[in-house]
């Protein structure tokens, strides 16, 4: 059991089966249940631990359904229309999720309804009304719910208390009542959880993982922690995805890989491409880099793959060879890419303006470069451009004004050829002051070529040529 600071003391917030078979129940102080059990054991609670341990057992629950929610502190909601007969019907799929969990040491309550709100009440009330974990559709279900006490409703311990008081102990009693008159007297609460309770009122759930919009799985009959079957199944799983994709004209753009575990935990891996891409041998190549950091622990007992972003993808000509151009670039930009992320690379790309220094930036490695995107000018540039103009020391000055010789770093150059100027100034539509640079391409005479400029009487060193 665990503990919590409460109104007048420290309250029990959980108690196990042994300790609600004594009588035992949240909310009570931790002074009175030692009163009843005087060999109580309770720790202090750990709300950052169990909101942990449940999103990853809700990761988990992904094995059954895409479409798991978080219901409360200590529940999880699973969508499985559609899913169920992957598990050879409701009953099997709600036998297998029991089997697994007990497996795992963990003890739960659970059943399949047709609204989130009639799940959730027949998972907890549905042995003492004397039904099975599914419940029947149509009136038959109806009239179990009716039958339910009304903390099936969720509602709040005050209000079953105050409705208590009434004689209104039961969801039939309170369903007989007329509306405008208990809305009046305890609010809109009861009406709304009654309605979400028979589907009248909707109940939309939010997964913990936006659905993704291809989903392929693979459950083991026996778990699986060799590399070998790691890289078999997830060669498998991604044939199957390439297939779905290509019927649709399309490539995934990134993928996760999620491996189920029968300690019900899960660990997933992503990687992201180039370019839509469906080549299950290549996306296995990038998904195989990372595979040493899967942690099998005591199986692995299912693997989803899941295409999270996916793009148009043309077919595209082969060469004459049988293969299709540019292939292996893309490959190792894959690759590099999801080795060291791919907000660590990019490549240069230029940008309309006449300041040198703002005239490339980062851009990503497969995004498209824009017609506006264009250098100012289609003079000479040179290959590598210092990050900040250094100021030179010129000793001798040619005719046209430009430098015959001047130290730079320490170093004495000697002028043989030079070409120029070309003028740029400031960008004073920006806002910047109107200020202008005379630029010189230069040849020194052991062959190297500078870019040196000009501006108030003083020359700076800017960048070189090939």
């Amino acid at each position: 059991m665990t503990t919590a600071a409460g109104q007048g003391g420290v309250r029990l917030q959980a108690v196990d089966t042994l300790a609600a078979r004594q009588g035992l129940r949240p909310g009570i102080t931790l002074a009175d249940a030692q009163a009843v059990v005087p060999t109580l054991q309770a720790i202090p609670a750990d709300p950052v631990g169990d909101a942990a341990a449940q999103a990853t057992l809700a990761d988990w629950a992904t094995r059954f359904t895409p479409l798991v929610a978080l219901d409360g502190a200590d529940g999880l909601l699973l969508d499985i229309t559609g899913c169920a007969h992957l598990f050879g019907g409701e009953p099997g799929l709600l036998g297998d999720l029991d089997r697994r969990l007990a497996k795992a040491g963990i003890s739960a309550l659970s059943a399949a309804a047709s609204t989130p709100a009639a799940a959730w009440a027949w998972a907890r009330f549905h042995t003492t009304a004397g039904g099975g974990p599914i419940l029947p559709d149509g009136q038959a279900a109806r009239d179990a719910l009716w039958r339910l006490p009304l903390s099936a409703l969720r509602l709040s311990d005050r209000l079953v208390d105050d409705l208590s008081r009434v004689g209104i102990r039961r969801v039939e009693e309170l369903a007989r009542l007329p509306r405008a008159p208990l809305a009046a007297r305890y609010g809109l609460e009861p009406l709304r959880r009654l309605d979400q309770l028979t589907g009248d009122a909707p109940e939309p759930m939010t997964p913990v993982r936006p659905q993704a919009p291809y989903i392929v799985r693979m459950p083991f009959a026996e778990p699986i922690s060799r590399r070998e079957d790691i890289d078999a199944a997830a060669l498998h799983l991604l044939r199957e995805m390439g297939g779905r994709l290509a019927r649709d004209g399309k490539g995934a753009r990134q993928l996760d890989l999620g491996f189920i575990r029968t300690d019900a935990t899960s660990q997933r891996m992503a990687i992201g491409i180039g370019r839509p891409m469906r080549c299950a041998g290549h996306l296995l190549r990038l998904f195989g880099e990372k595979f040493s950091q899967v942690d099998p622990g005591f199986g692995i007992e299912a693997m989803v793959l899941e295409a999270v972003s996916v793009d148009a993808m043309a077919p595209e000509q082969a060469g004459l060879e049988g293969g299709a151009g540019g292939t292996e670039l893309e490959a190792l930009v894959d690759r590099v890419a999801n080795r060291v992320g791919p907000a660590r690379m990019g490549q240069p790309r230029p940008v309309n303006t006449h300041v040198p220094e703002r005239a490339v930036r980062r851009g990503t490695v497969d995004g498209p470069v824009s017609s506006a995107d264009e250098w100012a000018s289609d003079a000479p540039r040179p290959v590598l451009l210092l990050p900040r103009p250094e100021p030179v020391d010129v000793s001798s000055v040619l005719p046209s004004g430009a430098p015959a010789a001047f130290r730079w770093r320490g170093d004495r150059y000697l002028v043989a050829r030079l070409e120029g100027p070309e003028r740029l100034r400031g960008e004073w539509w920006h806002g910047e002051a109107p200020t202008q640079r005379d630029y010189w391409r230069m040849q020194m005479v052991d062959g190297r070529r500078f870019w040196l400029f000009q501006a108030a009487e003083t020359w700076f060193m800017h960048g070189w040529f090939a």
